[in-house]
């Protein structure tokens, strides 16, 4: 379909201008007449600017991925599985299923609660740190 095209000038024109100055009297003509097309090109391109700027100022980092993951780090994951493991198994403690850790923690006794604690700061979690 024709309204469907994507004019490389028009987005180029969009593009190659400063959002911080504002649009010229000619580029907010250009805006107005845009097809859809142009305009998601135009928008897509400086959200990704705005994101690549965010990221170089260390203000937004990538999210990691498993590719990301390296072999000490699966051990390391796999050494705090265990330790969780260990812990829902073990009957003395009686955290029962469907219970999340949080709600277990809430609930049980300080003894039980700082053990779990100590098992898990033992394997790398930080979540009970205060910062």
């Amino acid at each position: 379909m024709a309204g469907d095209e994507v004019r490389e000038e028009v987005v180029r024109a969009l593009t190659q201008t400063n959002p911080a100055a504002g649009l010229t009297p000619a580029q907010a003509e250009l805006w107005f007449n845009a097809r859809p097309a142009e305009r998601d090109a135009v928008v897509g391109f400086h959200s990704a600017e705005a994101v690549r700027l965010l990221r170089e100022a260390g203000i937004v980092r990538r999210t990691p991925t498993v590719f990301d993951l390296r072999p000490e780090d699966v051990e390391c994951g796999y050494r705090q599985f265990e330790a969780l493991r260990s812990l829902r198994l073990d009957p003395s403690l009686g955290w029962r299923l469907g219970v999340g850790l949080g709600e277990f923690m809430k609930t049980t006794t300080p003894d039980r609660a700082a053990r779990v604690v100590r098992e898990l700061r033992a394997v790398g979690f930080r979540d009970f740190d205060e910062d």
